[in-house]
Formats: C-alpha cells, structure tokens, sequence
C-alpha cells in the first residue's frame, strides 16, 4: 500500500509528511496503531487533515461508509471502522464531512476496535456494537 501524498493534495511538504504518517498508522491492523493515528490527528487539529481522510464519507441511516481512499486497503473493518469514527468524533468544527455525519447518526451499527468520543454524536440513540470482538475496556455511563 501507497502512504505517500500527492503534491497535487495542495498540503505543504511538511504537512504531506504528516499525512503520509497518518494514513499508515489509520490503516493498520492494529488498534493501538489506530489510536495513536488519531491522537495525532487530533492533535494536530489541520482541518485541511480530517477533510483529506474524511471526504466521502456517508451516514446510509445505520452504517458509516468509508471514504473510497479507506476501501480495499486490506485493513480489517474493526480497525477501519474505528479510525473513522475517532477522525469524526474529533474533527474540528470547520471540518464538513464531520460535522454532516455527526448531525445525521441516530442509529448506528459498527464492528469497530475501539470507541472514541460518541458524545458528538448528539442525535445518536442506539449504538449496536455486535460483532466488536477486538473492542475492549468499554465503559459504559
């Protein structure tokens, strides 16, 4: 699999690298590798990053479809899945995507590896989390 960055992308040299680091670390097989692809992403706080990973993204009324740059990686849908739902639980406001699908869930069915924070989801009022097998540590309030 291709991590690199376009310069067509319109990212600086600096950034493409970011990015390139990110997507190796969202597309792994690996939770952990996940999570700290996220915290990254959410440190950095590049609205221009959560757009790049999160552009066609949809809500179909019970799934979250990944972004085509996310399908036929090879990377298992638990991982998948909970690399998207942490890009989208921590978005920055001014990321569109994000904000689009946060505004839409109300019912969700995910096999994800990990949760990140669903209180954005402010219309959510299920969450079907069968199937979850790798997700662990899940507190439930």
């Amino acid at each position: 699999m291709n991590n690199s960055v376009s310069p067509a992308s319109g990212f600086s040299k600096e950034t493409r690298l970011h990015v390139s680091k990110l997507k190796k670390l969202l597309l792994a097989n690996d939770a952990d590798a996940v999570r700290q692809g996220i915290e990254i992403a959410r440190t950095l706080g590049d609205v221009r990053v959560f757009d790049y990973f999160l552009e066609g993204v949809t809500y179909d009324g019970l799934r979250i479809a990944p972004a085509r740059k996310f399908v036929s990686t090879g990377t298992s849908w638990q991982c998948l899945n909970y690399a998207i739902l942490g890009l989208i639980s921590h978005a920055p406001e001014e990321c569109a995507s994000a904000v689009e699908v946060r505004k839409k869930v109300k019912v969700l069915r995910v096999e994800t590896a990990g949760l990140e924070d669903m209180s954005v989801f402010e219309g959510l009022r299920r969450l079907d989390l069968s199937g979850s097998g790798m997700l662990e540590n899940l507190v439930i309030l």
